[in-house]
């Protein structure tokens, strides 16, 4: 049908673009595009990536739980605010850390890159698992012991709250970046093996082009082209 470039439709176009210039979120979409091209460049490559962004982070929390558990300074010690325990406040504090454990089966997804499988998938699946319970537990109770139940409902982000507290602004910084390097750690496990799971359903039979394995890295650049687009 004919259509008329009145200004109802210049109006729209306007905000098309003022969506695409100011709403569109760039530093996101540009994270996602560099972190398909080091997928694209081998998952040796990725997967070095990944070790260094999941230990740098993960030795921090762990050094600063230790350090707060053996010496703790006197923080902000708050009453806890007065509420019962109720059903509907586990299930809130459920989706707050259920997260922190969404991972765990991320293995699978990439399984068929993984060498000796019989021993390193289960060993991932229940080592990983007990590994990120137990330094959340060590963590938690580290901002318990140094803020209270109190101060730690009003902290906002505890991490950054605690450092803030040993070191000062600094600290708060430099935990804020340890804080984006697991997020990015995050971020390249989630484009790895999402990819994997676009290239297996592929080669059952759902799309032939995102089946196949690409470039000299063999790797499923046409499934992570397609996931990314997505």
């Amino acid at each position: 049908l004919p259509l008329k470039f009145d200004w109802a439709w210049r109006t729209d176009l306007q905000t098309v673009r003022g969506f695409l210039v100011d709403r569109l979120p760039l530093g996101a979409l540009t994270l996602l595009l560099l972190f398909t091209l080091l997928n694209i460049a081998g998952g040796k490559v990725s997967g070095s990536v990944q070790t260094w962004l999941t230990i740098v982070p993960t030795a921090v929390f762990a050094l600063l739980a230790i350090a707060l558990l053996v010496g703790a300074p006197e923080g902000k010690q708050i009453a806890a605010p007065g509420r019962d325990i109720s059903v509907w406040g586990l299930l809130v504090a459920y989706d707050a850390i259920y997260f922190t454990y969404s991972g765990w089966p991320n293995i699978i997804y990439v399984a068929g890159e993984v060498e000796k499988p019989s021993r390193n998938i289960p060993l991932s699946l229940l080592g990983g698992t007990s590994f990120v319970t137990l330094l959340y537990l060590l963590i938690c109770v580290a901002f318990v012991v140094t803020l209270g139940m109190g101060g730690l409902a009003k902290a906002g982000e505890a991490g950054t709250a605690t450092a803030m507290l040993l070191f000062g602004k600094m600290g708060g910084v430099v935990f804020a970046v340890v804080i984006l390097l697991a997020i990015l750690a995050s971020v390249n496990a989630t484009i790895l093996g999402g990819a994997r799971i676009l290239y297996a359903m592929a080669q059952s039979g759902g799309s032939s082009k995102a089946g196949a394995l690409s470039g000299k890295s063999q790797v499923p650049i046409r499934a992570l082209w397609i996931q990314t687009a997505w």
